[in-house]
């Protein structure tokens, strides 16, 4: 009896790993072996073969998940080129929108619109 679950076992193992193969991604092979020679392992060597290759497969999928992909996009926040593109915006914006400010009227003002009048004379001549 344990014969016979020991080669179902075996057989069902190898069942496993061969459609993992099959539906696994080429780029994403365990190890980064050929994906051919990771076939011939999982055939030619009965348990150790499907075995190292969905114990290499769980590692590799764990791994992935603790490390973060550059490719995968990037929260607003945590985009520095986002951030900067936003800080150049609102720069360019305060200038646009910036009120005109008068310049301020000074005491010495209204001394020279007195001077003004004195060179302005009403006087016939």
């Amino acid at each position: 009896m344990a014969r016979i679950l020991l080669f179902v076992v075996a057989i069902g193992l190898t069942i496993y790993a061969l459609f993992d193969w099959i539906f696994r991604s080429r780029q994403r092979t365990p190890g980064g072996v050929n994906r051919w020679l990771w076939l011939a392992v999982i055939v030619l060597i009965p348990v150790a073969g499907p075995a190292a290759w969905i114990i290499l497969s769980l590692v590799m999928a764990a791994e992935a998940k603790d490390t973060p992909d550059r490719s995968e996009s990037l929260a607003p926040d945590d985009d520095p080129e986002y951030l900067r593109e936003v800080a150049e915006r609102i720069k360019r914006r305060q200038k646009r929108t910036r009120p005109v400010i008068p310049p301020r009227p000074e005491e010495s003002e209204s001394d020279e619109s007195t001077d003004e009048d004195e060179d302005t004379d009403n006087t016939p001549q």
